[in-house]
Order: C-alpha cells, then sequence, then structure tokens
C-alpha cells in the first residue's frame, strides 16, 4: 500500500468516470481521482472527449483526436508535491506539427515538442535527449527531487519495453493550486494524443516507484510476476491504495 499517494486518475474506474453517451460515441465528461475527491478533471469545453479502449489489458483512455484546445482540468486546492514521481499512460500524437502537452501543472509541465523530444516547461520549452515516436504507446515516469533540483527522465515503449532516460534540470517552478491541465494548456494544445491511467506519489524511492510502474504497465498489459517473487510480486501489481 502506498502511504505517500498524492493522486491517481483510473481511466476504467467506472465509479470514477463519468460517460456521455447521447451523441452515440462514449464521451468522457469527468474522471475523479480514486484516492480523493479533492480531484475532479472535467473538460474545460465542449460535450466530452472521446472516451476509448487503452492496451490489452482493460484500461481505458481519454483521446483528443483532432480537436485543439479541448483538455481536462481541475481546479483543486490541493499542491503538488516539490519532491516526488509522476508515472503516466499516454501515446503520442500521430503528427507533431504543434506541441503536445502531456501535464501543465505547477511542477510537472511536462510537453512533447515539436523537435519529437520530450520537454518541460519553465517559461519557455526545454527538450530532453529523449524521441517519442509517433502514434506511439508509452509509459512515462518523471521523478522530481527538490534537493537535487533534477527531473529524472524514463520513457518506456509498451510495445517491447524498450526504454530511454535523461536527467535534467527541473524549472525551479513554484508551486500553486488550482491550475491541473491534462492534454493541454492555455498555449499549446494536444491534438491526436491519448492520456490514460497516472499516478503522482509524494517520493522518489526506487521500491516505491517501481511499483507504480508494474501495476501501471499492468493496466496496460497483462504481466507475469517477476521471476523468483511470491505473494508480494503479485501484490505490487494489484497495487493497494491508502485513502488520503
Amino acid at each position: 500500500a502506498l502511504s505517500n499517494l498524492f493522486l491517481y486518475l483510473d481511466y476504467s474506474d467506472s465509479t470514477k468516470v463519468t460517460i456521455n453517451i447521447a451523441t452515440g460515441v462514449d464521451l468522457l465528461t469527468q474522471i475523479e481521482a480514486v484516492n480523493t475527491a479533492t480531484f475532479q478533471f472535467i473538460p474545460n469545453s465542449g460535450s466530452g472527449i472521446l472516451y476509448e479502449d487503452f492496451g490489452t489489458n482493460g484500461a481505458k483512455c481519454a483521446n483528443f483526436d483532432t480537436v485543439d484546445w479541448v483538455r481536462l482540468n481541475d481546479n483543486s486546492t490541493a499542491e503538488e508535491p516539490e519532491t516526488g514521481t509522476l508515472c503516466l499512460l499516454f501515446q503520442s500524437q500521430g503528427e507533431q506539427s504543434d506541441i503536445s502537452v502531456l501535464t501543465d501543472w505547477y511542477r510537472w509541465r511536462i510537453y512533447v515538442n515539436t523537435t519529437g523530444k520530450l520537454a518541460y516547461y519553465d517559461g519557455s520549452v526545454n527538450d530532453t535527449t529523449i524521441d517519442v515516436a509517433l502514434s506511439t504507446e508509452y509509459l512515462i515516469t518523471i521523478r522530481r527531487d527538490n534537493v537535487a533540483q533534477t527531473f529524472d527522465w524514463r520513457l518506456e515503449k509498451l510495445s517491447d519495453n524498450t526504454v530511454q532516460t535523461d536527467s535534467t534540470a527541473n524549472g525551479n517552478n513554484s508551486g500553486g493550486t488550482g491550475l491541473f491541465d491534462i492534454g493541454g494548456s492555455s498555449s499549446y494544445s494536444a491534438a491526436g494524443h491519448k492520456t490514460s491511467n497516472l499516478i503522482l506519489i509524494e517520493s522518489i524511492a526506487d521500491a516505491d516507484v517501481e511499483a507504480i510502474e508494474l501495476h501501471l504497465r499492468n493496466a496496460h498489459t497483462a504481466q507475469a510476476a517477476p521471476s523468483g517473487t511470491t505473494t508480494s510480486g503479485e501484490y505490487l501489481v494489484e497495487l493497494e491504495i491508502d485513502s488520503r
């Protein structure tokens, strides 16, 4: 169980997701965090965002399709941790003519630049060395160390589990409340981008990070228990959630 869990969005949790089916297609109109009602993300405009399958093990996603400037917003009063780890399942855009926004928060402003590189924003867009292929499903992990003022990046391609890593500055952005966007910002869109389950913990410890990576990887594609493990390995896959 993760007592340091800050935010967990599970798009396949029917008790936390609200769907509009009036148009004949499933449209996501709200997703609430599994661990706390503090976070309730809703589209900033329109009748909703396309709601689709993601991966092969029951995960769901929000598909921003070709609609510019529509994003999921939360106006929470909770401030992100200074040190912590963000993990997210996503599919990249089919073409990269615009800057794609994964999360536009205070301390995690994470983009894919028109250069095809993962990037962060601190008043300008700063590239990492990590390449993002078009129309590809990924698991991204970003550890934010407030003491070292760094982001440690890990991008895993879910089709073959190949990994790219980098370490950069983290922009030293100040914390705040009320600015939690997924899939866009006031300046950049995310047309063609899909976003799925997201976890943010108040830890950068390897054991905690590996637990949430395994949990998200399993949501996308069923995972065998790691070699040599017993019940504890299976427990990590299930990832019990503590209430805040």
